[in-house]
């Protein structure tokens, strides 16, 4: 009975390969077209010969019956197609010179964020040129961009001194080449981000080497293992220059206290859910939960986790009219937050990243006219990479301006009636969660959010952290929403089906931190 019990269990990923309408795949595109989009072929020079056939046409009376099923022009994919083949050429050449001069406008014409413009992550124009340089050299030493390796170098003194946890010993180390060694161990899979650099005093007369300063990175990589996990990590490196702007010395602290082998050891290993869906989707770049500084007492009704600071897409909704909650707006992810269309099979299958969880807030507005959906999303590290980020699928308007202008507070943000869509660096945040099995606009969530509060002021050791009103800030994790990420941005949500009494999702609560880890 045993071994029938695992033969059983090691056939459900590919019993549900073949049965997708367990799994629900949610973009920008209506469902018909991304049920073409499978087929189309992106390139209109392919002959109609080689043109693959369309996922389960046999089942529908056979090819015979596919242009009557699947029509390209009624359902507008086929513009689609080809706009996101020349959206790619063009953006790639884009994001080649915008390091170097900040675009007024995304070459395929949508609106983007050239994040070195960002005040709140480089606040000065020297915060914003250490970036990019360093952005440009660990580029050059994990992408394999030889052209650029001798220049990208340059950031580095011949005589720097580095301290990190990702090495063995300390003498006769540096970074470059221990990413590009790293990354013929992780083939060819290591990406690196420099979201944020701090520490300038805003004054171009202080010499480099006067001030103490400090980027904060993303890392990623897929691990060698069968189910290709994806591990990241996030920290801080504080920097030493000398006069001439190059860096002197280098220490690195990982946001994770654990030893490495012990923080990377919780991604690498398999969790249920991956192996569940292990060929319906690629493992997720997990974001890191932490143990927290202070341990919570023994025998709690709740979790208490650290989340580190890292880039994420933020996207907004107005909730309004009558009984929001039985329109469950929060249940999926707005279209206008997506910038890319995901071609999963066919001849050239496109490559993507995926990242969890999705997180939702639910908050009522101040005007009492119905309730404002806050989705948050993790992006990747070799996205974060990018000079410039796609928000959205919003062509441009008269009068709109592409990418955010230094001057203008507003203008990271992409805005129109009622919904919202920007980057933000999170920063670091503590909180207490429970598990949950149902949708964030469920009934039973503010009984449960209610008692989580209850639960956390009883024992006295945190306290929730509270908004402007004065009210505790609860959110909901959809621990089964996975985000697919290509080149040109967010490309679509992949939501498994997992029954309510596994409780696979989760509501947490804002809490407090110490001032010395703000």
């Amino acid at each position: 009975m045993r071994s029938e019990t695992l033969l059983f269990l090691s056939l459900l990923p590919a019993w549900f390969r073949l049965c997708p309408a367990f799994v629900f795949f949610h973009s920008s595109t209506p469902l018909s077209s991304r049920s073409l989009l499978r087929s189309a072929p992106v390139e209109s020079s392919e002959s109609s010969e080689s043109e693959p056939e369309v996922f389960g046409a046999q089942f529908f009376g056979g090819a015979a019956e596919k242009e009557s099923l699947f029509d390209a022009e009624s359902d507008g994919l086929e513009s689609a197609v080809l706009a996101q083949s020349a959206a790619r050429e063009k953006a790639a050449a884009a994001r080649a010179e915008a390091a170097a001069a900040g675009a007024e406008e995304d070459a395929d014409g949508y609106r983007a964020y050239n994040r070195f413009l960002d005040l709140s992550n480089f606040p000065t124009a020297r915060c914003a040129d250490l970036g990019r340089r360093l952005q440009a050299a660990v580029d050059a030493a994990t992408k394999k961009e030889k052209k650029e390796e001798a220049s990208a170098a340059s950031i580095y003194d011949t005589s720097m001194r580095w301290s990190s946890p990702f090495l063995e010993t300390e003498t006769g180390a540096f970074p470059l080449e221990a990413l590009r060694n790293a990354n013929v161990w992780f083939r060819d899979s290591v990406r690196v981000a420099v979201v944020a650099v701090a520490g300038d005093v805003g004054r171009e007369d202080v010499s480099w080497s006067r001030v103490e300063w400090r980027a904060r990175w993303s890392l990623s990589a897929v691990w060698p293992n069968p189910w290709a996990a994806h591990v990241v990590l996030h920290g801080t490196s504080a920097l030493n220059l000398n006069d001439d702007g190059l860096v002197a010395s280098q220490t690195d602290r990982p946001e994770d206290p654990r030893p490495l082998r012990l923080a990377l050891g919780d991604q690498v290993f398999p969790k249920f859910w991956d192996l569940y869906h292990l060929l319906m989707t690629p493992a997720a770049q997990s974001l890191p939960l932490l143990p927290p500084k202070v341990p919570p007492p023994l025998l709690t009704s709740y979790q208490v986790r650290e989340l580190p600071p890292h880039l994420s897409l933020r996207a907004s909704l107005d909730d309004t009219g009558e009984n929001p909650r039985s329109r469950r707006s929060a249940q999926a992810l707005p279209p206008h937050a997506f910038a890319a269309i995901v071609r999963t099979t066919g001849p050239r299958p496109e490559p993507y990243e995926t990242t969890a969880p999705l997180e939702v807030r639910i908050q009522k507005k101040k005007n009492g006219e119905g309730s404002t959906i806050d989705w948050s999303l993790p992006v990747p590290p070799s996205l974060a990479a990018s000079s410039t980020l796609p928000l959205g699928d919003l062509p441009l308007e008269e009068g709109d301006r592409a990418e955010n202008d230094p001057n203008d507070e507003d203008s990271t943000v992409c805005e129109e009636e009622g919904r919202t869509l920007k980057y933000i660096v999170a920063p670091r945040r503590r909180v207490a969660t429970v598990n949950f099995g149902g949708s964030p606009q469920d009934e039973e969530v503010a009984m449960v959010r209610r008692k989580l509060y209850e639960n956390v002021m009883k024992d006295k050791t945190y306290q929730p952290k509270l908004d402007q009103e004065g009210r505790p800030q609860f959110f909901f994790w959809q621990n089964n929403a996975k985000a697919c990420w290509t080149e040109l941005g967010l490309g679509m949500v992949v939501y498994d089906w997992r029954p309510k009494f596994v409780r696979g999702q989760e509501i947490g609560m804002e809490l407090e931190l110490e001032p010395q880890d703000l």
